[in-house]
């Protein structure tokens, strides 16, 4: 990669720029969240926008989310698709894709509250060490309707003597009660256009924060 960017951005790398221009239409650069300079410098030159100026071929088409950059480890870094996103807005268009069409209204409100706080304490941490990699969160917005089937429950884990904090086993067997009490009995929507059914167990996904519990949710469930 290094070696690829000293060549187009070199000035003995017209040819090779002018080559890989006639040759593509259309640059598309998934998960741009995860980039690093290099790759940035790669593709701005092959793009023209190193010198000021995108060039009519190839056309630069960047997707990316900058909440789920995870692999500075890796040499990524978020301060990049800032950077990049500015110089984009200056000679094409920013896009927010922000309406989600999976989820229920109730489960996008509290991602936004949770979300958006969990960003702002973040963002007040770097403000003073890392300004350029403050990330705003931009708030989803639910395509689907509110149905009388999607609801948000927060269920707390208790046993004898009060609240079971980080009982992994203890909200295991909340966990496995609740679903026993919904199975037959509560619905969903399936299909298009969308009917009621009773709920049934195949319908049911527990998402848990590490593989250590999974052996007592196995023992409840």
């Amino acid at each position: 990669i290094l070696d690829a960017r000293t060549l187009l951005t070199g000035d003995d790398g017209m040819a090779a720029l002018e080559s890989i221009r006639r040759r593509y239409r259309i640059l598309i650069i998934d998960e741009l969240q995860d980039t690093d300079v290099a790759q940035r410098d790669i593709a701005f030159a092959v793009a023209g926008l190193d010198r000021g100026r995108a060039v009519p071929r190839p056309q630069l088409f960047l997707v990316g989310d900058p909440k789920q950059s995870i692999y500075r480890f890796r040499g990524a870094d978020i301060s990049v698709w800032n950077g990049v996103q500015e110089a984009v807005r200056a000679d094409g268009k920013v896009m927010q894709l922000s309406e989600n069409f999976r989820c229920a209204p109730p489960i996008i409100g509290l991602v936004n509250g949770a979300a958006a706080a969990a960003l702002a304490d973040v963002g007040a941490a770097l403000e003073d060490e890392s300004p350029a990699s403050v990330i705003a969160y931009s708030e989803l917005v639910a395509a689907r309707q509110e149905t009388p089937t999607a609801r948000l429950e927060w269920l707390v884990a208790e046993k004898a003597g009060g609240r079971a904090k980080n009982d992994p086993q203890a909200e295991a067997a909340q966990v496995a009660a609740r679903i026993d009490e919904m199975v037959g009995i509560e619905t969903v929507l399936e299909g298009g256009p969308e009917t009621e059914r009773p709920i049934g167990y195949r319908d049911i996904a527990v998402l848990y924060r590490s593989r250590s519990a999974l052996r007592h949710f196995e023992a409840s469930l």
